[in-house]
């Protein structure tokens, strides 16, 4: 499955090691960053209902300044891995779902499918499928999505899943836009993302990926 650790890349960097999940004697009024800081120490170390219930006040504070709104961004997308941890997969889909309105890092999209396909029923799957799709448009080599993609055509049904054709066509020109300026290596990324969502519409490109591959 897709990796559930909070706040991976391209989010924010995680607070020093040293933090604690405890108060500090200056966390008499704690702010959204402080809190995100300690829900997300307490999650390190395995104390999961804790980390929700701090994610959860720090989310629920009411103003702040630019570093607890995204102090607070973080904390949605991170207590949406607390959820999964805790097995309330729904509640986690709904946390990256209102995170990704914001922002729509590949790391959070392949969350939200992890969150999908952890509930029952083909249209979760679909779900899921579709934010692999977004995701590796987003990050064309983004291990989280690509380790979730497997996991789906793996599910019954999961490997005839293809992209809706806007979705494919957008892939298609971002991957070919990347190796007319002369980004081979991202041109070589989007084919291998477009091979593993549409291995159809990708033996149409196989001619010049080979020329791509002959130009490294």
């Amino acid at each position: 499955m897709a990796n559930d650790e909070p706040a991976s890349a391209p989010m924010p960097p995680p607070p020093p090691p040293e933090v604690e999940d405890v108060p500090t004697d200056d966390d008499s009024a704690p702010t959204a960053t402080s809190l995100e800081r300690r829900a997300t120490a307490a999650f390190r170390k395995g104390r999961f209902s804790r980390a929700h219930d701090l994610y959860t006040a720090a989310l629920e504070l009411e103003g702040g300044s630019a570093e607890d709104a995204a102090a607070k961004w973080l904390a949605l997308g991170n207590r949406a891995a607390c959820l999964l941890r805790l097995e309330r997969p729904r509640e986690a889909e709904a946390d990256c779902r209102e995170a990704l309105k914001q922002r729509a890092p590949a790391n959070l999209l392949a969350l939200c499918a992890v969150a999908c396909m952890r509930q029952p029923g083909e249209a979760h799957l679909m779900a899921a499928f579709a934010c692999c799709v977004e995701a590796l448009y987003v990050e064309p080599q983004n291990a989280a999505a690509r380790r979730v993609l497997a996991d789906v055509r793996k599910a019954p049904g999961g490997r005839l899943l293809r992209p809706e054709d806007a979705a494919r066509e957008r892939l298609e020109q971002r991957m070919l836009r990347r190796g007319e300026s002369g980004r081979i290596g991202y041109a070589l990324a989007y084919f291998d993302a477009l091979e593993r969502l549409a291995p159809e519409d990708a033996v149409a490109h196989l001619r010049v990926q080979s020329c791509w591959r002959s130009a490294l």
